[in-house]
């Protein structure tokens, strides 16, 4: 009984980020006041959704701090500061495909901050792989999964070398906990699929 409750509210959170994750028009802040040029190159930013009070959130939207970097191999846009997938269903399918890494600007999202949570264990890739790994991966991502590719994992693989999903502080990061304690994974079928290694950087680009 506990692992169907589990199941039945995961999949109500996954479906939660199938939502566009194209943000709206509210001027841009941090959750902690900062000016935007506190982010620097590679750094992993963290985007709450749904809110259910004050404190808590459903999820992250996460993406890499690109800043003014040029990608020549790319159409990046001058304003365009963010890299990121996307999981659209919405007038902006025929822009960006069902889903897609493209670039985005910090300033259409109304909240965010700094989430390099990974650093102490997996530093920072030097930038020339990071440059290198984005460009090999600008609309050229497998399709986005909630589980197996998304926006977390995108993230994470390009700063720190490492794929990782546990939506740390959210309320479906404590879902994610539940089932690692349950050693379940979505599906039901008992396998740890939430550090995932895929062929993204060996010829084959995933998000």
């Amino acid at each position: 009984m506990m692992r169907m409750k589990l199941t039945f509210i995961l999949a109500i959170l996954l479906f939660q980020l199938t939502i566009s994750v194209e943000g709206g028009v509210t001027p841009s802040t941090t959750e902690q006041g900062n000016p935007e040029d506190k982010y620097e190159f590679g750094d992993i930013i963290a985007f709450p959704r749904g809110p259910v009070n004050k404190c808590n959130y459903l999820y992250n939207h996460y993406a890499i701090y690109v800043g003014d970097k040029e990608f020549p191999d790319t159409s990046k846009e001058v304003d365009q500061d963010i890299f990121h997938i996307t999981a659209v269903f919405n007038q902006n399918v025929v822009k960006y495909g069902f889903s897609n890494c493209v670039f985005g600007k910090l300033k259409d999202f109304p909240q965010h901050r700094k989430d390099n949570h990974l650093d102490d264990n997996f530093p920072k890739r030097d930038d020339a792989e990071i440059i290198k790994d984005i460009s090999k991966l600008y609309k050229n991502c497998k399709s986005w999964n909630p589980v197996k590719n998304n926006c977390e994992q995108l993230s994470s693989q390009i700063r720190n070398g490492k794929q990782n999903f546990e939506q740390a502080g959210t309320i479906l990061g404590y879902i994610i906990k539940l089932f690692r304690k349950q050693n379940l994974s979505p599906d039901g079928k008992g396998k740890r699929v939430w550090l995932i290694k895929t062929r993204a950087y060996q010829g084959a680009p995933a998000a």
